[in-house]
């Protein structure tokens, strides 16, 4: 009997691993495109703040949205309450590590709603990225770095909206929200 609990495959283990790989692979390629537009746009502190986890919010939309085809309603939801929870927290405490408890945690709090009105906001948008020689307009991606422009202070701008998107499409294809998903089911 021991053996065999020994071989067993751990489902519980894998599960927790894997969504711990993807939420510092998030938080890495996250942290990655904030910094570089923050050197780029010469972002303050807030702005670098904002921008970073503006993209983290839309990771984690567009992860959301895979689950949503591609999972039964109970998975999930319970993957992504462990994956929001874990990357927002993770990300507050990596940044804001000199706060104090009450702090960091109210800026947990204050993210995950932050979250909730981005899920919101482009959750009417329903195609991610225009396929080719379509326009720009109404896609998650297009508005997602409209907002990004806007929150660096640089509302309507193409040069920044054309940065934020590159940086969105970059993100999208390197975390491959589809291959977590699918070894997720």
């Amino acid at each position: 009997m021991g053996w065999f609990n020994f071989n067993k495959k751990d489902k519980s283990k894998d599960h927790s691993r894997q969504l711990f790989d993807y939420s510092c692979k998030i938080f890495a390629d996250v942290s990655t495109t904030a910094d570089f537009l923050c050197q780029k746009w010469e972002l303050d502190q807030s702005q670098w703040f904002a921008v970073l986890f503006e993209y983290l919010y839309l990771v984690l939309n567009m992860t959301d949205r895979f689950a949503f085809i591609n999972m039964s309603h109970e998975k999930r939801d319970k993957l992504m309450s462990e994956l929001v929870e874990l990357s927002i927290s993770s990300a507050v405490d990596a940044i804001c590590h000199k706060w104090s408890d009450a702090e960091v945690t109210k800026m947990k709090e204050e993210c995950l709603e932050n979250y909730k009105v981005g899920l919101k906001n482009w959750g009417q948008y329903k195609v991610l990225y225009p396929e080719e020689s379509k326009k720009m307009g109404d896609t998650v991606f297009w508005e997602f770095s409209k907002c990004v422009a806007t929150l660096v202070g640089h509302e309507e701008d193409i040069e920044y909206i054309t940065g934020a998107f590159i940086g969105a499409t970059g993100l999208y294809k390197d975390l491959d929200a589809a291959s977590f998903i699918e070894k997720m089911k």
